[in-house]
């Protein structure tokens, strides 16, 4: 999976598909997330931070569960 991928997949997860709103939650700007989408890559420290239970193996290579244990959504 590309990172567009994963980054729609955490999306969905974590903001019911809202961009804005996951920009919120992981403190940044929705021109932050849109950016991270038109270059096809992502802040893994800041998702890591601000998404609870985030498996770090998936953000890097998209395969794998997504999250670690639990399901719990906010960090």
């Amino acid at each position: 999976m590309d990172n567009n991928g994963i980054l729609t997949n955490l999306i969905s997860y974590y903001a019911n598909g809202n961009k804005s709103k996951f920009a919120q939650m992981v403190g940044v700007q929705p021109s932050v997330v849109s950016n991270w989408f038109t270059r096809g890559k992502f802040n893994e420290r800041v998702i890591l931070s601000k998404c609870e239970n985030v498996n770090p193996a998936y953000l890097l290579t998209g395969e794998g569960d997504m999250l670690l244990t639990g399901d719990s959504k906010t960090g």
